[in-house]
């Protein structure tokens, strides 16, 4: 089995930063996203984990927590921020 670190891409409110949160670091799993599963099931088990993360969502090789990607490692959490707030910038400038 393959060791799986835990990232969700950053979000930004007044409370928190864009920056990637680390969830969890070296979960065993033959996959990324039966990792995750294996991380939100454990802790599921002593915590209200959807009133902390939110539901998990799973489909291929993309996996979510209250819509936000979930990544293996930090720089592709803050490459992914960092495009979207890009895109909606251009978003923005475009309707101007």
């Amino acid at each position: 089995m393959t060791k799986f670190d835990i990232f969700v891409e950053g979000f930004g409110n007044k409370q928190y930063t864009n920056t990637p949160l680390q969830l969890a670091v070296g979960v065993e799993a033959e996959t990324f996203p039966a990792a995750v599963q294996k991380w939100y099931n454990a802790l599921a088990e002593v915590s209200d984990v959807k009133a902390m993360y939110g539901p998990l969502t799973i489909q291929g090789d993309t996996v979510r927590l209250w819509g936000m990607k979930v990544f293996d490692n930090y720089l592709d959490a803050l490459e992914h921020r960092t495009e979207t707030k890009l895109n909606i910038l251009n978003n923005i400038i475009d309707e101007l």
